[in-house]
């Protein structure tokens, strides 16, 4: 938690590298959830800690504050877990750690927000657990996201939908599984994920279906084998809108950690080429251990910046452009703490500056796919819109036909969670003129 809240590391580094601390697989998992759910419900936790806390919470050391947050988590989200092991584990870790004074402060809060909460608890809701213990009525303490996003996607998306995004952000998401059919028919695939008992279900993209537990996934021979594949239906899509043909040439801009580069290879049926590039030789080494165990044979990585001219040219050239990433919120909850308005501003001007470069990539009649995970119409439709006012040998083309209607917004692919069962995000296919 330290490191999340106070160090402003990513969630996911943090749960790898503590993950690999843990004593078993059980630990490991309970440890995720604790700091997910922890992260996920800050806002809201922060609220109702506040309120019982007669002294100022932003100055109590870390250590406690972390260790109140998670025991409260516990009491409000996770009510299963019985009130007097929640308490003490808190209590006893913060004596240990700093003194006695202050696991007396922390036992104290966590006593009396328990006589608060109602035995019944677990039958409520979460919303309803929420209301019970907390006066602030506003959308960003009832559902944990910072109030500028929730103001700027009110003024975009209006009152229903951004509820709607907001509780769909405070899910726990589900998981998309990839058939891989350089490895075996994907009906086949699917088949043998009944037999062993893992349900499934179709998705908005055509290619993947949905499951509950990524681990009945990860722990499968299918897996192992390269059978399959996990990715957000969200993320299938933007492939879906790009299906590249057989035997073309395709650069990958912003390629790690790999996912869209092998989508690709499997509509090209690994004919042509990809050249998958990224900054960082660490994440093309995740490209590369990924396309192998995928049998993406047709992918090869190379470090380049894409702000960088460089003398090359490809039938299709794929912008993944890195974003603010909320389309992403329900599956890393840091994200919303750790962006501001500022922060699109800088993330605008380097989208920009990769889209100009990439377009000097695409062949005549070639084609250029803009894509990102965000929802946030600065980082989407404004920048395709500046792009082809500024580039006026490029044409959007009509998605009609290639994804979903329900996911078409001005002829670019959108989706939001909460409207559509997956992440959020966003793709503009653009032809370059003969």
């Amino acid at each position: 938690m330290y490191r999340v809240c106070d160090e402003k590391e990513l969630l996911n580094i943090v749960l790898r590298d503590v993950g690999k601390a843990a004593e078993n697989e059980a630990a490991r998992a309970q440890m995720a959830a604790l700091s997910i759910g922890t992260i996920r419900w800050l806002i809201t936790i922060d609220e109702i800690i506040k309120s019982r806390y007669r002294g100022k919470f932003r100055k109590m050391r870390a250590i406690a504050k972390n260790a109140l947050r998670v025991a409260v988590y516990q009491l409000v989200f996770a009510p299963e877990t019985p009130q007097s092991a929640v308490i003490n584990h808190a209590t006893g870790g913060v004596k240990r750690r700093l003194s006695s004074n202050e696991a007396g402060i922390v036992n104290a809060v966590l006593r009396n927000l328990a006589r608060e909460i109602p035995s019944s608890s677990s039958e409520l809701s979460v919303q309803q657990r929420i209301a019970s213990l907390v006066n602030n009525p506003s959308l960003s303490v009832q559902y944990s996201h910072p109030q500028w996003l929730v103001d700027k996607w009110l003024a975009t998306f209006g009152q229903e939908v951004t509820v709607s995004l907001l509780a769909a952000n405070q899910t726990q998401p589900h998981f998309g599984v990839r058939p891989n059919p350089l490895v075996a028919k994907p009906s086949d695939v699917l088949a043998t994920l009944s037999a062993a008992g893992v349900s499934h279900r179709p998705s908005v993209c055509r290619d993947i279906v949905l499951v509950d537990r990524v681990s009945d996934i990860l722990d499968s021979e299918l897996f192992v084998e390269g059978a399959l594949s996990i990715q957000d239906p969200g993320a299938g899509l933007v492939v879906q809108l790009l299906q590249p043909e057989e035997g073309s040439t395709v650069i990958d801009v912003c390629s790690a950690p790999g996912g869209k580069s092998i989508a690709a290879a499997q509509y090209m049926n690994n004919t042509g080429n990809i050249s998958a590039w990224d900054v960082s030789e660490g994440r093309l080494q995740r490209v590369r251990e990924a396309a192998a165990r995928l049998h993406a044979t047709c992918i090869q990585t190379e470090v380049h910046d894409g702000t960088t001219p460089l003398q090359t040219s490809a039938d299709v050239v794929l912008l993944d452009a890195p974003c603010s990433g909320t389309g992403t919120i329900s599956r890393k909850p840091d994200v919303k703490y750790s962006k501001s308005a500022d922060t699109l501003v800088d993330l605008v001007a380097l989208q920009r500056n990769l889209l100009h470069q990439a377009s000097q990539w695409v062949k005549p009649g070639g084609v250029l796919l803009y894509s990102t995970c965000s929802i946030e119409p600065e980082e989407n439709t404004e920048n395709v819109a500046w792009f082809l006012s500024t580039h006026q040998e490029f044409e959007l083309v009509d998605p009609a036909g290639r994804i979903p209607n329900d996911t078409i917004k001005g002829s670019c692919l959108q989706t939001i969670p909460g409207i559509h069962d997956c992440d959020g995000a966003f793709a503009a296919r653009m032809q370059k003129k003969l």
